[in-house]
């Protein structure tokens, strides 16, 4: 039986080695370069002041709606319940009491 597994161990071992180096070596095929004439394109970029996302103050105003809402609806409610429990080492008793404020 030891046999058995030290061999399920060892074949796995070099099923695992060979899948490894032959993904290597995929990915070294993968890196060698092709020569392309590539075009170069100049981008001009400019404060246009019809993208929303170039004016700061409507990042700010985002935020402050994002935490008025964020704190609106993860405040929970004013129920709260608070749960006591006491042990007597010598006679084994617990009690265990529980406050509702509302």
């Amino acid at each position: 039986m030891k046999t058995i597994v030290s061999s399920i161990g060892t074949t796995y071992s070099k099923l695992m080695a060979f899948l490894l180096f032959s993904f290597i070596s995929l990915q070294t095929f993968a890196q060698q370069t092709v020569t392309e004439s590539v075009e170069k394109t100049t981008v001009e970029v400019t404060n246009n002041p019809q993208n929303w996302f170039a004016n700061n103050w409507l990042w700010i105003v985002g935020v402050v709606v994002f935490l008025i809402l964020f704190f609106a609806l993860a405040g929970g409610s004013s129920f709260r319940r608070r749960t006591t429990v006491h042990s007597d080492p010598v006679s084994g008793k617990t009690v265990t009491t529980t406050e509702e404020d509302v």
